[in-house]
This record gives structure tokens, C-alpha cells and sequence, in this order.
């Protein structure tokens, strides 16, 4: 994806090599001490001519307290553009995050940031305050941020949003498993409000501790953006049953602009209830047509999922649908009504549909394999059933 990049596993041999003439390299470091990291440290300030840089480190102290000296030499780096940093499990707790979202906010050209930040010792406001330290950033479009298993957990004061970062075009940002409260949902929509331009948004939040109107209520927050074209929301284990996914949907049609969307609520325990409310939902989007729809073990039975995708397929504007339903209850008689559906369909060029592990015989497979690829318009199918 960046070209030729240059690989040190060892302090040692990154500083034996030619610095000044390195564009695009790889550190995976691992077992630094205070010493590894002073020579690191004076390393990087002499890559005159790096584009592409993507750190790893891993600690073998928890005494090391001092990793920002490492973003802190890449400040003077005027030709770096993309800087992956990986600093997961090395003991960072709220300041130190903070402290390292406004020294990345400084690299003078970075256009493209991946920070990864797993399980630290970060709970409390930190996760938030980290992207309003990088919204001070003027070159950074697309961000990248992965907090996952943090435990954000601890209730804090309303932090109103100060500054606007207009340039950032593209963010992904994993709250998964912090263990995030209703109470702290306030200071995520003032977080994303940092980013008025965004057009693509990837949002995080697996298995967390909100209810779902909540997620409902980000939902119609979302539609302030009115360039946000591309949405992926992950909401795997969060039980929102069929309530909340409907209340999700019906939020999300507010979003006027979306062109993509990928909602992953698989393992959300939405039993056979009905949920024809979220496909009339996803179906009414003024400008969408590509749908990803993930509803794995959510033990739906046949007739409830064959409504659902009878709405979506036909939608006049989806032209790519994703279907992944594995491990419910659709069942024979269920996957012949969806076979039957798919089949009929005159609006869907692109077709991906997954229902591995659904009470469904050999011979029904086969059925619904051979009326899948009789659907006249389909330009590309994939399915494992």
C-alpha cells in the first residue's frame, strides 16, 4: 500500500543504517528499555527524507513512563505524510495520551495517522480528549484511532468541543470493549462534532455498557454531517434486541447523504421478533446503494428474515446488497421464500449472501444455489450457504 518498506526488528540495526536517505520503514521493536528508547529517539530526528513511517513498540518496563520523547522527535520531519504508530499495552494512562495527541497534531505535512492504543491505562476522558488534541491538526484528512479495551468507564464533566478540524475528510474510531456508560455518550458527540467535513466515518463500539437509545441517539447526530457519504457502524454484543435495531434504522434515515453503509449487529439476541421496521428503514435511504447487513447469531427464524430481505431487494437504489445471516434458524422452508426472492430481483448488480449454519438440508442448498445464479441482472455473485 506505501511501496518498499524497510524493515528493523532491533534499535541497533535502525541506527547502523543510512537515516538520512530512508522514505518508507517499518520498526517493530519489542523489550525497549529507557536506553533503547534515548537511542530511538535520536535515530528518528535524523530521517531527513522519510515519507512512510510505521512504528511498534513494546515495553519491558512499566517504570518507562516517558514514550512521548518518541512522537516528539518526528515533529522536525517536514517530508512525513503517513505515520502508523502502534503503542498497545505500554502502561499509558489519560495525560500521556493526551499529551501524545497534541505532539502528533504538530507533524507539519502528516496527511495520513494510524494510532493504536489497546489496552492502556487510560479511563477516563482521555479516549475523547485525545481527538480534540488532534483536531488542532491543519494536514491530517484520514485518522485512525483503536482504544480498544480501555476501560472508559469513569463519569465525567461534559467536554465541550473547542476546536474544528476542517480538513479530515476520513475517521475510524474503536471504542470497542471500554466498557463506555449512556453517561459518556455526550463526550463522543462532541468529539466527532470536531470533524464537521467528514465524508467516511468507521465507528467502533463493540460490546459496551449503553442501551440503546443511546446508539439511537448518535444515530440522528450523525445527520448534522451532511457530507458523510460512507458509514460503517460495528455494534456486535451490545444486546439491543429488535427495539433498538429498529430505533437504529429509523434513526439512520436521517442521514440524507450516505451513500455506503455497513451495520454490523450480529449477536444482538433479536430472536424472531419483528424487525421489518429496519428493513424499511435501510430501503428508503434517499442516496444508498451499497448495503452491508451483518445479523449473524441473532437466532432469527425464516420468515422473519425472508420480510427483511424482500424489502431490501426491492429497493430501487441498493445495486449492491451484502447479506451475512449465519448461524440463525431461516430453515428450509425459509431459505426456499429467500431463494425465491433473490431470484425476482431487478434492481441488484452485486450480490453477497452468507447463511452458513441455519438448519438448512443439503438438497434446499442446492436449490437456492441454482435459483441465486438465475438472477438475470446480477453482474457478480458470492454465497456460502
Amino acid at each position: 500500500m506505501y511501496g518498499d518498506i524497510q524493515f528493523f526488528s532491533t534499535v541497533d540495526d535502525f541506527l547502523k543504517s543510512n537515516l538520512a536517505e530512508l522514505k518508507s520503514i517499518h520498526l517493530g521493536l519489542s523489550l525497549l528499555n529507557q536506553q533503547h528508547l534515548y537511542d530511538l529517539q535520536q535515530g528518528l530526528k535524523k530521517l531527513e527524507n522519510i515519507n512512510v513511517l510505521q512504528i511498534k513498540i513494546e515495553i519491558d518496563e512499566k517504570q518507562i513512563k516517558d514514550l512521548n520523547s518518541i512522537p516528539s522527535a518526528l515533529v522536525q520531519l517536514q517530508n512525513l505524510k503517513v505515520l502508523i504508530i502502534d503503542l498497545s499495552y505500554c502502561f499509558l494512562g489519560d495525560d500521556s495520551i493526551c499529551q501524545l495527541g497534541s505532539i502528533l497534531a504538530k507533524l507539519p505535512n502528516l496527511t495520513t495517522l494510524k494510532l493504536t492504543l489497546r489496552q492502556n491505562d487510560l479511563c477516563q476522558n482521555g479516549a475523547f480528549r485525545l481527538l480534540f488534541a488532534l483536531a488542532n491538526s491543519s494536514t491530517i484528512s484520514d485518522l485512525f484511532v483503536d482504544l480498544q479495551n480501555n476501560q472508559i468507564q469513569e463519569k465525567q464533566a461534559f467536554i465541550a468541543a473547542s476546536t474544528k478540524c476542517l480538513n479530515l475528510t476520513s475517521l475510524e474510531y474503536d471504542l470497542s470493549y471500554c466498557m463506555i456508560t449512556d453517561e459518556l455518550f455526550e463526550n463522543l458527540y462532541s468529539t466527532l462534532r470536531c470533524f464537521p467535513n467528514l465524508q467516511k466515518l468507521i465507528l467502533g463500539l463493540d460490546k459496551n455498557n449503553f442501551s440503546y437509545k443511546e446508539i439511537q441517539r448518535l444515530a440522528i447526530n450523525l445527520s448534522e454531517f451532511t457530507n458523510l457519504t460512507s458509514l460503517t457502524l460495528y455494534l456486535l454484543y451490545n444486546e439491543l434486541r429488535a427495539e433498538g435495531v429498529c430505533a437504529l434504522g429509523q434513526a439512520l434515515k436521517k442521514c440524507k447523504s450516505l451513500k455506503y453503509l455497513l451495520l454490523e449487529i450480529s449477536f444482538n439476541d433479536i430472536g424472531d421478533q419483528d424487525i421489518t421496521d429496519l428493513g424499511s428503514s435501510l430501503s428508503n435511504f434517499e442516496n444508498l446503494n451499497h448495503l452491508k447487513l451483518c445479523l449473524e447469531s441473532n437466532s432469527m427464524k425464516g420468515e422473519n428474515m425472508s420480510q427483511i430481505v424482500s424489502i431490501l431487494v426491492n429497493s430501487p437504489r441498493i445495486t449492491t446488497l451484502e447479506l451475512f445471516l449465519d448461524k440463525n434458524q431461516i430453515g428450509d422452508e425459509g431459505s426456499y421464500t429467500i431463494g425465491i426472492i433473490l431470484k425476482k430481483s431487478e434492481n441488484l448488480r452485486v450480490l453477497t449472501f452468507y447463511s452458513i449454519e441455519n438448519q438448512i438440508c443439503p438438497l434446499q442448498k442446492k436449490l437456492f444455489k441454482q435459483m441465486l445464479y438465475k438472477i438475470k441482472r446480477v453482474v457478480k455473485i458470492e454465497m456460502f450457504v
